[in-house]
C-alpha cells in the first residue's frame, strides 16, 4: 500500500474516495497544540475519559480530523462545527458542505475517510488486540462464516476475522445505524474494500457505489516525518 504525502489543498471530485492515516501516539507538546482546536463539547467528552491514554487518543483523533477537513473546506480547524445523527454519526454543520467523512482509530493509528457526498464508513483494527473470536463471531456472523473461521489455523483465522469484522463495521458506519444491522440490511447495496494502514492494522471502507479513484494519504506527525 502506497501512502503518499498529501497536497496542502487536496482536490476531491465526485465519485472519489480519500483515505487518510495518522498517528495517535503523539508527543505531549503536539497534543497540547491540538487541544485548543476542539469544541467545548469535544473537550468535555475528552475530560470524561478516565484512562489517560484514551483521553490523549481522543484529542489526537479529533484534532487531526479538524486539521484534515479544514484543508478541503478552506477554513480554520477550530471553526468547524459538527451535527450528529440518531446513532451518533457526525456530519459537517459549518461551514455548509456536502462533504461526507467517517473516522476510526485503533492502537496507535487513526483513519479518516472522505468523499464528496453521500454515505461513507471506515474501520481499522489492531491485529494484536486480544479478542474472543468465537464469541464475537457467534453473534456477528452467520453459520457459513463461523464454519469458515473455525476451519482456519490460528494466525490465518485472526487475519480473516478482522478482515470480515472491519468490513462489517465499515458497512454499518456507512449506513449510520450504529453497531447493529438494520432489519432491511439486505436492501442496502454498498461497495466495500480492504487495505492495510501497516502490517498489523487492517482497514476497510464502505460507500454507496464503487469509488472512481481512491487516494491514500499519510498525514505526518511532524514536519520532518
Amino acid at each position: 500500500m502506497n501512502w503518499r504525502t498529501p497536497p496542502a489543498r487536496p482536490r476531491l471530485d465526485d465519485g472519489e474516495l480519500h483515505l487518510w492515516r495518522f498517528r495517535l501516539d503523539l508527543p505531549l507538546e503536539a497534543i497540547s497544540d491540538l487541544r485548543p482546536l476542539l469544541s467545548p463539547d469535544e473537550s468535555a467528552r475528552a475530560e470524561r475519559l478516565r484512562i489517560p491514554s484514551k483521553k490523549l487518543d481522543f484529542i489526537a483523533a479529533r484534532g487531526r480530523l479538524r486539521q484534515i477537513l479544514a484543508r478541503y473546506l478552506d477554513t480554520s480547524p477550530a471553526a468547524l462545527r459538527f451535527a450528529y445523527g440518531p446513532a451518533g454519526k457526525p456530519a459537517i454543520a459549518f461551514p455548509e458542505s456536502p462533504l461526507a467523512f467517517n473516522l476510526a482509530h485503533a492502537g496507535c493509528w487513526g483513519l479518516l475517510g472522505i468523499c464528496a457526498r453521500g454515505g461513507i464508513g471506515v474501520d481499522v483494527e489492531w491485529l494484536k488486540r486480544p479478542v474472543d473470536i468465537g464469541q464475537i463471531a457467534g453473534w456477528a456472523f452467520g453459520e457459513d462464516i463461523r464454519a469458515e473461521l473455525d476451519a482456519l489455523p490460528a494466525e490465518i483465522k485472526t487475519r480473516r476475522f478482522f478482515h470480515l469484522w472491519t468490513t462489517r463495521e465499515a458497512r454499518l458506519k456507512a449506513l449510520g445505524t450504529g453497531f447493529t444491522e438494520p432489519e432491511n440490511a439486505e436492501n442496502f447495496e454498498l461497495a466495500t474494500g480492504n487495505f492495510l494502514l501497516e502490517d498489523d492494522y487492517p482497514g476497510a471502507w464502505a460507500t454507496p457505489s464503487p469509488p472512481s479513484q481512491i487516494s491514500y494519504w499519510h498525514n505526518p506527525s511532524t514536519d520532518s516525518e
